[in-house]
């Protein structure tokens, strides 16, 4: 099992050796952990859960750096490192809306998404701090982005008949 994990992982990352090791501990992890449904071919299945880890550690990677520091020091390196101080207006201006569309969200959607989006933590580790199961914490983290979304549809909506009546007055 271990050599054929082995040849999967090296062939999906092709080329770096290092990650595919890591791959490949990660989906034995995943093998010896899980229990194979009697009737199902292990190959095929290690080759989809190796392809899903793959894309859950990538996702995960992508959200590292954003885990590592506070909201506030984003914000800091974001504005610090922008050269038109307009563009760093607006942007802080937008940080400070959308603290106030989350801040408006029922407490038990706020708290998912905000521990979701924000602090980057996964459903199961959501799951286990608020003592809920996973599945409801999918289920509000959707509905806090959908009512999030609206929010926002809500305040553009706003700021474009705000423009259109400055124009108007003109």
């Amino acid at each position: 099992m271990q050599r054929y994990v082995r040849s999967v992982a090296r062939a999906i990352v092709s080329g770096d050796v290092h990650r595919a090791d890591d791959l490949e501990q990660e989906v034995l992890l995943v093998a010896l952990t899980a229990r194979l449904k009697k009737g199902r071919r292990g190959r095929p299945w290690l080759r989809a859960v190796t392809k899903n880890t793959l894309r859950y550690t990538r996702a995960q990677a992508a959200c590292r750096p954003l885990e590592s520091t506070s909201r506030g020091e984003r914000l800091q390196t974001i504005v610090s490192q922008e050269l038109d101080p307009a563009v760093a207006v607006v942007r802080k201006e937008l940080t400070i809306r959308l603290g106030r569309m989350l801040a408006r969200l029922p407490a038990t959607c706020r708290d998912v998404v905000r521990m979701r989006a924000i602090d980057g933590l996964p459903p199961r580790v959501v799951a286990e701090e608020l003592c809920v199961p996973v599945e409801t914490v999918r289920t509000r983290y959707r509905r806090g982005l959908e009512l999030l979304r609206e929010a926002a549809q809500r305040l553009i909506e706003d700021d474009a008949l705000s423009v259109w009546e400055q124009q108007d007055e003109r």
